[in-house]
């Protein structure tokens, strides 16, 4: 057979293909759309899926689980994901507002990951400079103390007992407090968490090397004096490169989001109810 007749017998082919592919697509397609609710039902449990998995296995227990394991992990993923589906259709998720507020926690984070961008070192001093107070460690407070506890008379035995020691006198006295008299290198916060929040304010406000009180702490009276204080400095930049660096982020992050909530406010319109009274 020439090659000019081949060419009829070529095109028929092509015809066939093509009109036994549109018959195909079209029958795919019907099915797609009046079985929807049978695709529905289709689940697919994929690598990413069973590797986060044995990762979450990994960190909770230690190693990977083992066949029996697994299986019983897949077989929760897919029950968790029937129930899932199965929520859906009942249109549990509407006027959640815990699914509502978790959605809108994932859209800020996915906007975080996409503004997250590598800083050079200029901008990050630059940074730096301009929030130098946050980076500066807290003062170091040490100081002596004697305690008279909380009952009756306590606050005027201190009084008695502070006098006393403003006149050079140095007699054992007070009642053994738990942790000693002599506290060394404690910032506030510190300082707080022992004695409370009032007696942190008042040490703030002493003269180093001079007895001072009654103060009130959570557990009584006090007579208490600063013996040093280790004025805090700027560190280098250097020295605290990587806390900046994360600050840096979370604060370029934060800008961002809030540019993105403004820009996506303007394509909506609001309307509160006018019969609500507060």
């Amino acid at each position: 057979m020439s090659p000019s007749n081949c060419y009829p017998t070529i095109l028929k082919l092509n015809k066939r293909i093509l009109l036994f592919f549109l018959v195909g697509a079209t029958i795919y397609f019907g099915e797609s759309i009046f079985n929807a609710d049978e695709s529905d039902n289709d689940i697919y449990i994929s690598d990413r899926q069973i590797n986060n998995l044995i990762n979450s296995w990994n960190i909770q227990v230690g190693r990977n689980p083992n066949a029996d394991e697994l299986i019983n992990l897949i077989n929760n993923l897919i029950e968790e994901e029937i129930l899932y589906r199965e929520a859906l259709k009942l249109g549990l998720e509407q006027d959640d507002e815990i699914i509502r507020r978790r959605l809108a926690q994932k859209i800020i984070f996915l906007k975080r990951d996409v503004e997250t961008f590598t800083p050079s070192d200029e901008d990050l001093k630059k940074f730096f400079v301009q929030n130098q107070s946050n980076y500066v460690p807290d003062d170091l407070y040490t100081f002596e103390h004697y305690f008279f506890g909380n009952n009756t008379g306590a606050r005027e035995e201190a009084e008695t007992t502070l006098s006393k020691l403003l006149s050079g006198q140095n007699l054992d006295m007070g009642l053994p407090f738990y942790s000693g008299n002599t506290f060394t290198s404690h910032p506030l916060q510190k300082i707080e968490d022992i004695f409370g929040g009032e007696f942190a304010k008042v040490i703030d406000t002493l003269d180093v090397g001079r007895w001072a009180g009654p103060i009130q702490s959570a557990f009584g009276y006090h007579n208490v004096m600063i013996t040093s204080i280790e004025n805090s400095k700027v560190p280098s930049f250097d020295a605290v490169k990587n806390i900046v660096l994360t600050d840096y982020f979370e604060a370029n992050s934060d800008k961002a989001i809030k540019e993105f909530m403004e820009q996506i406010k303007s394509e909506y319109s609001v309307a509160i109810s006018p019969n609500f009274e507060l």
